[in-house]
């Protein structure tokens, strides 16, 4: 393993180590210690759940391209990722070059074909967080007001959501402005071509419902931990929430995410404490997955190495 690969893991366990030093452990085990288990099994079902459909709304990419696989084959490639996050420091690029060779090495799709489905994947899940975090801040603000450390942020995110939700809507501006880069390649015109308003529209469901799952798994971990917490509430932070997942300085998943927990839920009059150990039940439960995907990612192993060397052997 190349040693510039080892930064992001490393500046993980950084941020870890600060976090936890401004802690008493004493508090948190008390914390772990009154934690209502059954949230959280009901919690970990509704994220394995959206895991699955997930899987659904990537077949349904691929299908809109043209490009057939077998349902099976994409809920098993989204476990192994799981897996592969669980226990190697990869980093998100490295999941996704993992999901990307594993695809071509099924039905040997070029690499241009398949790529763009997994960009608009994740681009498709964070338009449907978008949609659920901006339905849930609007209600909020219309009923009893919504209070996101103050007013002027509180704008700045609804403005935020609203460019991510208005995606498919820009997309013709979006291919007139790049298109006019000197530099801009034929792929991320591909990219930029797929997002249209009738594309989004058949992944619409699977999108929000995929997200909403993850929020109500979120908002049960914090049933879990005893913490008063609306549901309303994790709606419209959602974004905010996940975001830090997706940085790639963090360790197995954990660090960034825990730190803008802590940091969102402090406005909400909520201890450190019990912000921390939502984060950890939440995270343990998403990268508790990777058990599942866990046989599927020996045997990927194990046939990429038989076949490695029977490569080494012909030649």
């Amino acid at each position: 393993m190349r040693i510039k690969n080892l930064i992001a893991p490393l500046v993980g366990i950084l941020l870890l180590v600060i976090l936890f030093y401004n802690f008493d452990f004493k508090s948190i085990a008390v914390v772990f210690s009154q934690v209502n288990i059954y949230p959280s099994i009901i919690a970990l079902l509704l994220v394995i759940l959206s895991t699955i459909i997930c899987s659904l709304r990537w077949n349904n990419i691929l299908e809109q391209k043209g490009i057939k696989y077998k349902i099976i084959d994409l809920i098993r490639l989204n476990f192994e990722s799981i897996t592969i996050i669980s226990i190697v420091p990869a980093g998100l690029a490295g999941v996704e070059a993992w999901r990307l060779t594993a695809l071509y090495n099924i039905n040997k799709n070029e690499f241009k074909t398949s790529a763009p489905t997994i960009i608009i994947d994740r681009l498709s899940g964070m338009w449907g967080l978008s949609i659920i975090s901006l339905s849930g801040l609007l209600i909020l603000q219309f009923s009893k007001g919504f209070f996101f450390i103050n007013n002027y942020i509180t704008y700045f995110y609804f403005l935020l959501l609203l460019s991510f939700v208005l995606i498919p809507i820009l997309n013709r501006l979006l291919i007139f402005v790049l298109s006019k880069i000197k530099y801009y390649s034929d792929f991320f015109h591909y990219v930029i071509r797929i997002l249209n308003v009738s594309f989004f529209y058949k992944i619409f469901f699977y999108s929000v419902l995929n997200q909403f799952l993850l929020m109500v798994s979120f908002w049960l971990c914090s049933i879990a931990v005893g913490v008063n917490l609306s549901f309303l509430t994790v709606m419209s932070l959602g974004l905010v929430i996940m975001l830090p997942s997706i940085i790639p300085f963090s360790f197995l998943g954990y660090g960034p995410r825990e730190i803008g927990v802590v940091f969102l839920l402090s406005f909400y009059f909520i201890p450190k404490e019990e912000a921390l150990v939502i984060s950890l039940i939440y995270g343990f439960l998403t990268t508790s997955q990777g058990l599942l995907g866990l046989p599927f990612f020996y045997q990927r192993i194990k046939l990429l190495l038989q076949n490695k060397f029977l490569n080494k052997f012909r030649n």
